[in-house]
């Protein structure tokens, strides 16, 4: 199966989720499987292939199960299947985007992993790159079907090479995530995608007053022409219907292009762009995206924002890309993983490429970066609390600060301990000690470095005031929480309140012995996911976005907030943590990224002065500064009208930072406010 590839260039530069139906496969044997749309391997006793190979056959077992021929991992701690792609079909990174489809048992209570060949930049060089959620089962006893999207695929016959002399050396593997059992799987495909659209405007990102263009592109590998009906329509955040078309189309063989979208806006915000393709009645295959549009950046808003954002630049082939749209979004700070073990694999043995390349990146870009310093080695694990472990750890410690003394300053030890169950560390006495000798480590490395508490998450505030209380208090600079919540004002335990909780920790309180009115105050993630059935909306994020950042720097000595996170992790809809960015994972914005876009520009450089109060669940919180007062106003429940007092025209601001002038009559402006923010702004003078 190792076939002199053939090199095509896909010029598609985003892609979002998409579903698809079966299509026929088209195959030619003189040209092995160039012409196909997909391969595919059926499991069993004797296995059954069209352009997919089982390698290392010999870690594995045929079974019959649940009435069907399979194959499973035999292997204990070696539960893994490898898979290898034919190299005429894809090789090396000819197609970049993919799909792989596979059926397995749901058996058992453990969780599957897919991890598949791709171009990042890990400790792996991409061989083994985590490749969409990991697959929960539910112990149905049933064979299921998940499909999981890919992006940056490579296939370039790099993994199992252990195995080499065993006919190993594959493209993507499957295991159990936690080794309790063996795996069943039965079928296997890898599909290459008909639809995609590209656009020339990073992240899908267009000025306002100019048009929105992109091509819809289709890649057909076939040897005869597909005909079809290609169906597309844009709408607006209200789901009005700004452009629809229906037409039929014919795609010859290596043709691209399939129709081209333009259109002007009428207000800025984001759109939604939904294609289908057809064949008769039978959708063979849809695909979503969304653009954004905005006024023209003028220059970095960053300076002086206390804004700042988790993000995974490290790994991230379009690292550059990234760091300009977070630069010109008006975010200050990144939060990056420092991992021990992918620093220091062995002991004393340090591989640094990854995090020069990453820290080179951020300090280019004009970022501040917060080094997250935690991850077990490997070899040791600071989690385990014991002296010899906060040793390693600490001098591992030492040599990270040291190495970016003149880049990074803000270091933060270890990433919420407080949740990590069974562990020592969860001990507050034992984090406190590992804070104190990594505290000493980074200050002997860099006497101006500052160092961050770990994180710890609403409902566990106390274990912060138990490192205090253990002697923990001389050995940070900056307190950090991460008040995650379901809801932003309502119910026994929401944002606003943890909010207001982990604020008291810096003043006075009656009745207790203790306070930290000497440290900075952050949080360093907080966030709301969009995942389908678990999360919220795409709107409500975006809400939700606007109100908890101007809680948090509305009185409460809060100096930075980060975000979390960014980037959705992966092109998974119902997968909670895949789906907690502002962007989606190809940088196509969410409402969430223009309304945080709108936030900086109204109040990101501006002190907080007062908030007024409206009555009746109106909250309006005033920042004043450069000539001007912003309120930030909004209704915690449902929509309210109100009067607000003015002798002068204000302007009005919505989410999306679209503007309407008001003028006042006898010293009043009728408004309505809703659970989304607007902003309004006032001449100071």
């Amino acid at each position: 199966m190792r076939r002199k590839r053939q090199l095509l260039v896909l010029t598609g530069l985003f892609f979002v989720l998409f579903t698809m139906e079966t299509v026929a496969e088209e195959k030619e044997e003189t040209t092995g499987f160039r012409n196909a749309q997909k391969v595919w391997i059926r499991l069993g006793e004797q296995n059954e292939e069209q352009g997919i190979r089982l390698a290392v056959p010999e870690i594995t077992r045929p079974a019959v199960m649940a009435g069907s021929a399979c194959r499973r991992t035999a292997e204990p701690g070696e539960r893994i299947l490898y898979f290898d792609v034919d190299n005429t079909f894809l090789f090396d990174g000819n197609f970049r985007r993919a799909e792989i489809t596979l059926e397995y048992l749901d058996r058992g209570t453990d969780r599957l992993n897919l991890e598949c060949d791709r171009f990042q930049e890990d400790a792996q060089g991409g061989r083994y790159v985590w490749s969409g959620p990991m697959i929960g089962k539910e112990d149905t006893g049933r064979w299921k079907r998940v499909t999981i999207p890919l992006r940056d695929v490579r296939f370039a016959d790099r993994q199992g090479r252990l195995y080499s002399e065993k006919g190993g050396v594959g493209d993507f593997r499957i295991h159990s995530r936690f080794d309790f059992q063996d795996e069943y799987i039965r079928y296997v495909e890898v599909r290459i995608p008909y639809l995609s659209v590209a656009t020339q405007r990073l992240g899908n990102l267009f000025k306002w007053g100019e048009p929105v263009r992109a091509e819809i592109q289709m890649t057909h590998r076939g040897v005869s022409p597909l005909e079809g009906t290609l169906s597309y329509s844009v709408v607006d955040l209200e789901g009005k219907v700004v452009l629809e078309e229906t037409k039929p189309v014919v795609v010859h063989p290596g043709e691209r292009t399939a129709g081209k979208i333009a259109f002007k806006p009428e207000k800025k915000g984001v759109f939604y762009l939904d294609i289908a393709f057809k064949q008769g009645d039978k959708i063979l295959e849809t695909y979503e995206t969304s653009f954004g549009v905005t006024e023209p950046v003028e220059g970095p808003e960053a300076a002086g924002s206390p804004f700042g954002m988790t993000t995974y630049l490290k790994f991230n082939p379009e690292r550059e890309e990234e760091i300009r749209l977070l630069r010109d979004s008006g975010i200050g700070w990144v939060r990056e993983d420092f991992w021990w073990g992918v620093i220091e694999p062995a002991p004393g043995s340090y591989q640094w490429t990854i995090y020069d390349r990453l820290v080179e990146s951020v300090s280019k870009g004009g970022l501040h970066l917060l080094g997250l310093l935690h991850g077990g080695s490997g070899w040791s694990d600071p989690t385990d609390g014991t002296p010899e472990a906060m040793e390693a750890f600490s001098n591992f410690v030492f040599q990270t600060v040291k190495r970016y003394k003149t880049s990074v300053r803000h270091w933060q030890i270890l990433n919420e301990p407080d949740m990590l169950h069974g562990r020592p560390v969860r001990e507050p006495e034992r984090y406190a000690a590992l804070l104190k000798a990594s505290f000493l480590a980074a200050r002997k490395a860099n006497p101006d470095a500052r160092i961050v508490t770990a994180g710890v998450v609403a409902g566990w505030f106390w274990f912060l005031e138990h490192v205090i209380l253990k002697g923990g208090s001389p050995f940070f600079d900056v307190a950090d929480f991460h008040p995650y919540a379901k809801e932003i004002e309502s119910g026994s335990h929401n944002y606003r309140a943890r909010l207001l909780t982990a604020s008291s920790f810096f003043r006075p309180v009656a009745g207790r012995e203790w306070a930290i009115p000497d440290k900075r105050f952050w949080i360093t993630e907080i966030g709301w996911s969009t995942a389908e059935g678990k999360g919220v909306s795409e709107k409500t994020e975006a809400s939700y976005l606007v109100r908890a950042l101007t809680l948090a720097l509305a009185g409460t000595g809060l100096e930075r907030i980060f975000w979390y996170n960014f980037r959705d992790l992966g092109t998974a809809p119902k997968a909670e943590n895949f789906n907690y960015g502002l962007v989606r994972e190809d940088l196509a914005p969410k409402p969430a990224f223009l309304a945080f876009r709108t936030l900086v520009h109204e109040i990101g450089r501006r002190p907080f002065q007062e908030r007024r109060d409206l009555g009746d669940s109106l909250q309006a919180y005033a920042f004043g500064g450069e000539g001007k007062r912003v309120w930030v106003i909004w209704s915690a429940k449902e929509k309210k009208a109100f009067l607000w007092p003015s002798e002068k025209p204000v302007i009005l601001v919505d989410w999306m930072g679209n503007q309407t002038s008001v003028t006042p009559r006898e010293n009043q402006i009728p408004l309505t406010a809703s659970p989304i923010p607007f902003f309004l702004e006032e001449p100071l003078g």
